[in-house]
């Protein structure tokens, strides 16, 4: 019985290794700009108030491999050129706007993130299977969260999407372009959330 159940927990570790959540997230770039071309706009000023530490790709330290945070430069352009793109698309042209970001995620979990519980966490203490620490989000899902100020008024907007079915051995799922696509839909639906929210604040 403890046989069969290494086995299964060992499986999508392999799975993992083999397939996207072997892709170094050191090396991985996501083209997610539909043009090469992106300049800075006058009108939109960036403050970034994030810690070093979120503006670099890294793994979780006990997940292994598969909870993936991307940093600035894994998306082509990077996170802070393609914000300013956003914003400028989405406010007015004679709109000033000044961000303070203090939060700007986009991790990639995979489905070896297996959730744990006091059963699974004593048979590993025990040695007879392996543990895995449970993570906030389970499966193959992409979260993207962004927080700080727009003018002044405060924003924390998160959304989320399913990768399972976009990826194939040897291949990161952000090489599928419905993974992209996905990917700069939810960003479009975050940065109007907050733009709404800055004109709201105008009209008072």
């Amino acid at each position: 019985m403890f046989g069969r159940a290494r086995l299964a927990l060992l499986l999508p570790s392999a799975v993992c290794f083999l397939t996207s959540c072997s892709t170094s997230i050191h090396n991985l770039k996501v083209p997610i700009g539909e043009s090469p071309a992106v300049t800075d706009s006058s009108r939109i000023h960036i403050d970034d108030a994030r810690p070093q530490k979120d503006r670099v790709p890294r793994l979780a330290k006990d997940v292994v491999r598969c909870e993936r945070w991307f940093g600035d430069d894994t998306l082509v352009p990077s996170k802070l050129v393609y914000l300013d793109k956003l914003f400028d698309e989405h406010t007015r042209f004679d709109m000033k706007v000044h961000i303070r970001l203090t939060r700007f995620d986009i991790v990639e979990y995979c489905e070896q993130t297996v959730s744990g519980s006091a059963t699974t966490a004593a048979a590993a203490a025990a040695g007879s299977i392996p543990y895995v620490r449970p993570a906030p989000i389970i499966g193959d899902t992409v979260v993207l969260h962004l927080a700080g100020e727009i003018n002044g008024m405060t924003f924390d907007e998160s959304r989320q999407f399913d990768y399972a079915t976009l990826y194939k051995f040897s291949q990161s799922p952000s090489a599928n372009p419905i993974y992209r696509a996905l990917l700069r839909t939810r960003l479009d639906e975050i940065i109007d959330a907050i733009v709404k929210k800055a004109s709201r604040a105008e009209l008072r």
